[in-house]
């Protein structure tokens, strides 16, 4: 990672007292800046060589030193100097937090440093996670030909101090390859935002170019990726096509100057995405009817390959005749082929036998 990054330089000092002379003092802070610069100019950003003019001072209430930054006259970009025995983000001093951190490149846990060191675990992560800010893609995918050629990208609609803005959100392989904030959607903007994922897949791999990105269809989106990679190939994303595709119709109707009237009614239950459900008033197709039980008789009815005259219980005399509860028990008897004819009744009190009685309804 390049220091100008980080918008902090980090300057060694031979002891705190020799850093609060220097920062006490401009010239001398600006001669021993000009001085390390000359012996590591790796540490200091671009076009450091060009020029340098003191910006302000501040005093870190955290760590009870006096700050200075400085102002680069070729970019007008300011930079926090930060000496070494300060942890990155002021999060402590070196020496107070060197033996916990090197027990961490043994995996022990924040948990456990903060029962030995004091503090709490959460501390030590920031701690560890001060040390400095990797470029995802290059903390995700390691090797070159790992870069994925198929990505998908999106903005994250949220808010920020009280703005909106859009998180330019890369992914691919199974895992977040970028993401950066920005105030605004327009394509200019995006470009920007997406060209630090191009950036650093980039530095791992200079001839990286994506083979598709899927994107939701905004032409800002489309744009950026356009300019960043002119050989990749924008995919619609499925939902998003659905959904305007039935926007389309909704807007312009489903009916045509040649609609022939050859389907029922819509069904308004089933229009969930504002679409009825045409049934097609189609003539159903003729089918010949099943074999039923006069094709093939119940049981112990079809007796004739036997020579037995009818079933045991095919009895249909008058009921009137019988004086036994026996007659009342619901039945459906066989229609037998000999059946006799019922007789009348006698006696007057035979009229008075046990059975149903029908009462006929006068209307």
């Amino acid at each position: 990672m390049e220091p100008s990054r980080g918008k902090s330089i980090c300057m060694p000092f031979e002891s705190e007292e020799h850093y609060a002379a220097c920062v006490a003092d401009p010239e001398r802070f600006r001669q021993h800046l000009t001085a390390v610069c000359g012996q590591h100019p790796a540490l200091f950003p671009a076009r450091m060589s060009e020029g340098f003019v003191l910006h302000d001072k501040s005093w870190s209430i955290t760590q009870q030193v006096m700050l200075r930054r400085l102002e680069l006259k070729a970019t007008a970009k300011v930079f926090l100097v930060r000496p070494s025995f300060l942890m990155p983000s002021m999060v402590g001093r070196t020496e107070a937090v060197e033996k916990a951190l090197y027990l961490r490149h043994w995996g022990v846990p924040f948990d456990a440093l903060a029962y030995v060191f004091g503090r709490d675990a959460m501390y030590w992560y920031r701690t560890e996670m001060a040390l400095g800010r990797p470029a995802i893609v290059g903390s995700t995918v390691k090797q070159p030909e790992k870069l994925p050629q198929h990505v998908l990208a999106d903005e994250k609609h949220t808010w920020a101090l009280g703005h909106e803005v859009y998180v330019a959100t890369t992914v691919g392989g199974g895992c977040i390859l970028g993401a950066t904030v920005t105030d605004a959607a327009s394509a200019d903007a995006l470009e920007a935002t997406y060209g630090e994922f191009a950036a650093e897949a980039r530095a791992l791999s200079p001839t990286y170019s994506p083979t598709t990105v899927c994107t939701d269809g905004w032409e800002g989106t489309q744009s950026a990726w356009r300019r960043l990679f002119p050989t990749v190939c924008i995919i619609l994303c499925f939902l998003h096509s659905v959904l305007r595709a039935c926007l389309k119709r909704s807007h312009s109707g489903c009916k045509t100057p040649d609609h022939q009237v050859d389907h029922g009614d819509s069904d308004p239950r089933l229009s969930g995405f504002r679409q009825g459900l045409e049934v097609f008033a189609q003539s159903p197709r003729a089918i010949e009817p099943a074999e039923r039980a006069f094709h093939n008789p119940a049981p112990l009815q079809h007796l004739k390959s036997l020579s037995v005259p009818g079933a045991f219980h095919n009895y249909e005399g008058p009921l009137q005749h019988r004086r036994h509860p026996r007659d009342e028990l619901a039945c459906v008897p066989p229609i037998g082929p000999d059946q006799f004819q019922a007789r009348k009744a006698g006696a007057e009190c035979l009229e008075h036998g046990f059975g149903p009685i029908t009462v006929l309804d006068p209307r």
